[in-house]
């Protein structure tokens, strides 16, 4: 019996030193994929303090334009240099406690950030979504022609139709 003991004492201690390992890795590439998303968040926002620098550019510089335009860019400079040199634990801890602290207001603000987000990746996306024919919506039942173009919808099926053995009902 004490042979058992051993044995599995030992199996217990490998375990472990296993899982403080698996633990350090983890945390470790973590914390590099955290870095690097911070950079990538940081180099994004000096891309529309460039792009807002360059919008000033093209106003006179004493018009409001310029000024608002100069005001934006300079802003996201400093905003990117701020994400750049934040630390990335402090700044999850003041966000667990914001949103323990008010969870309502923490929720609001994620839909309406995701929604910016999706609002902002969709507009990055005009030039497919302008060159997108009839039928790119699925749901869409409506077979005329649109804004007097002659497309031919006569093959055309909605997936509700297909769904209901080819009746729009």
């Amino acid at each position: 019996m004490p042979r058992q003991t051993e044995t599995t004492a030992k199996a217990k201690a490998h375990t472990q030193d296993l899982s403080g390992k698996v633990k350090d890795t983890v945390a470790a590439e973590a914390s590099a994929r955290a870095k690097e998303l911070q950079d990538s968040a940081a180099q994004e926002i000096e891309s529309i303090a460039h792009t807002a620098d360059a919008a000033a550019d093209a106003f006179q510089d004493q018009s409001v334009q310029h000024q608002v335009l100069s005001k934006i860019a300079d802003n996201m400079e400093a905003m990117a240099g701020q994400v750049r040199a934040a630390d990335l634990a402090s700044m999850s801890r003041k966000v667990s406690d914001f949103a323990r602290e008010n969870p309502l207001l923490f929720v609001g603000s994620a839909a309406l950030a995701g929604f910016a987000a999706a609002r902002f990746l969709g507009a990055r996306n005009t030039g497919r979504a302008r060159s997108a024919t009839f039928g790119a919506d699925p749901w869409d039942i409506d077979p005329s022609p649109r804004h007097g173009t002659s497309v031919d919808t006569s093959d055309h099926t909605t997936v509700l139709a297909r769904m209901n053995g080819g009746r729009n009902a």
